[in-house]
């Protein structure tokens, strides 16, 4: 069973030109620079899904801890 396959994808000619530039300077082919791109971009965007899972859990953290104080406050002054 073959691991990689073959995908076809439609570039203008200026982004071809400047991708086979950057290629030709990092001594790399087409498909090295563009499985780089992509991974890149998967890892970006995972990094923010962590992020703001991490923003919303310390939001909640905070919510949690007013609603605490809150309720310790209402307590001592009852």
């Amino acid at each position: 069973m073959r691991k990689n396959q073959v995908i076809n994808i439609t570039l203008s000619d200026d982004l071809l030109q400047a991708v086979d530039k950057q290629a030709e300077i990092e001594l790399r082919n087409r498909s090295e620079l563009f499985r780089e791109a992509v991974r890149t971009y998967l890892f970006s965007k995972n990094a923010d899904k962590m992020h703001q899972a991490f923003t919303d859990n310390e939001s909640n953290r905070v919510n949690d801890i007013k609603k605490f104080s809150d309720f310790e406050n209402a307590t001592t002054l009852a």
